[in-house]
């Protein structure tokens, strides 16, 4: 895949560094910078991978939906063959996604919100 020219792409090398030194890395960048949907599809030939997943957890179905559709459209593949979504009453997964852990792909997952999480959006 090309540079999108999105700023994340700088960042790109020291995240992998980080998350080839360990389990995990914390990435802060504005709104729009690629964020969601670049950084699962750059990671998705990493070695450390293996048969792996990533999971792209999005709060609401809307940002959800939409990640993984601009990750396909990055891709040049329909939703759901290898960036697809699960939503509450809405699923786009090919018939390997999620169940076969035998390819890398990317998911984006409704996140469900907590009872506190609820509780302060009242």
């Amino acid at each position: 895949m090309d540079d999108t020219g999105l700023s994340i792409e700088r960042a790109m090398p020291d995240l992998r560094a980080a998350l080839g030194a360990g389990p995990a890395a914390v990435l802060v960048a504005p709104p729009g910078s690629g964020k969601t949907a670049m950084v699962p599809l750059r990671r998705l030939a990493e070695q450390w991978l293996g048969d792996g997943k990533i999971v792209v957890p999005e709060p609401p179905r809307i940002a959800t939906r939409a990640a993984a559709r601009r990750m396909a459209h990055l891709l040049g593949e329909p939703v759901g063959k290898t960036a697809g979504y699960v939503t509450r009453g809405d699923v786009r997964v090919g018939p390997r996604r999620p169940k076969d852990p035998g390819t890398p792909s990317s998911m984006c997952w409704e996140k469900r919100p907590t009872r506190a999480e609820s509780a302060m959006n009242r």
